[in-house]
């Protein structure tokens, strides 16, 4: 099967370069926070911490969705900060929508048989029955499957991405304040 990039529209190819792009700072994030919770930083001449800062946990060698279980077991296990318990939920919600762009065709349309119903304008549910004018994407939620409207989707993603992006900033900021003998949750009122 040949795919022409060439047919794709401008407005899809954009969607799919920013979700791309903001997931992959995003593993960054993630990555720098996996090695503030694991290890100091290395010395210039710490071959061994070298090649597990920059080899290991590279992005190409440990998945996001590792990195987020990871981040995950740590803030909700280990330092049992209650008060993220619930917000480390938004990192499976990038991985999802990420996974809902990565593995729809570009093309896929709601032709399907019968009405669909997806979410409208200010979370409104509307059915919009078989409309080939609106590109969707697939999401695998509970074990079954729930279509999105594109846009919506890509507006709920990059939502998602900047609230896992604080999550992770604030995540650092408690390792930092924990590496310095302050507990985090003392500020707490």
């Amino acid at each position: 099967m040949h795919i022409d990039i060439k047919t794709m529209d401008q407005k899809t190819k954009d969607q799919l370069v920013a979700v791309i792009e903001a997931t992959n700072i995003l593993e960054e994030q993630a990555g720098a926070v996996v090695r503030k919770l694991c290890l100091p930083p290395p010395a210039p001449d710490n071959s061994q911490l070298h090649i597990l800062f920059h080899r290991l946990l590279h992005n190409t060698i440990l998945s996001l969705g590792a990195k987020v279980t990871f981040i995950k077991g740590v803030v909700i296990d280990h330092f049992r900060w209650k008060d993220l318990k619930r917000k480390v939920g938004v990192l499976d919600e990038v991985l999802r929508l990420r996974n809902a762009f990565a593995h729809t065709p570009t093309s896929r349309k709601a032709v399907v048989s019968g009405p669909i119903t997806v979410p409208g304008p200010a979370g409104v549910r509307q059915s919009v029955g078989i409309v080939a004018e609106h590109l969707l994407v697939e999401t695998r939620q509970h074990g079954s499957v729930k279509y999105l409207l594109r846009d919506e989707a890509f507006k709920e993603f990059q939502e998602k991405v900047n609230m896992a992006s604080i999550l992770l900033i604030e995540i650092c900021h408690r390792v930092d304040m924990l590496s310095k003998g302050t507990d985090p949750q003392s500020k707490k009122k």
